[in-house]
């Protein structure tokens, strides 16, 4: 049963992932640090569930920087986490199509 869980969890991060990752770049441009947190929140959890460490500490990064309103290199640490995600994306889009679902 771990792997039809693992791949529904794959399955909702690749339709979730890309929406979230449309919203921490609104809510950086618009420099609202309570949805930059909570999204990064959510991309943190996620993240961890497939073990993508690198994305994973980017978005707790980011969860941070919102909570103590320090948004200086928000963009910067943003785009990489947007790069690694979009990575872990690949990842789960290719392992989906190896196990056929």
């Amino acid at each position: 049963g771990k792997r039809d869980l693992l791949l529904e969890m794959a399955r909702l991060f690749l339709r979730d992932a890309p929406a979230l990752l449309d919203s921490l770049r609104e809510a950086e441009e618009k420099a609202d640090v309570r949805t930059l947190e909570r999204v990064a929140h959510r991309l943190v959890g996620s993240l961890g569930n497939f073990g993508a460490t690198a994305a994973f500490d980017l978005a707790r990064t980011l969860e941070e920087m919102a909570r103590r309103n320090d948004l200086a290199s928000a963009a910067r640490v943003r785009g990489d986490l947007e790069h690694r995600v979009r990575g872990v994306l690949t990842g789960l889009a290719n392992l989906r199509k190896e196990f056929g679902a």
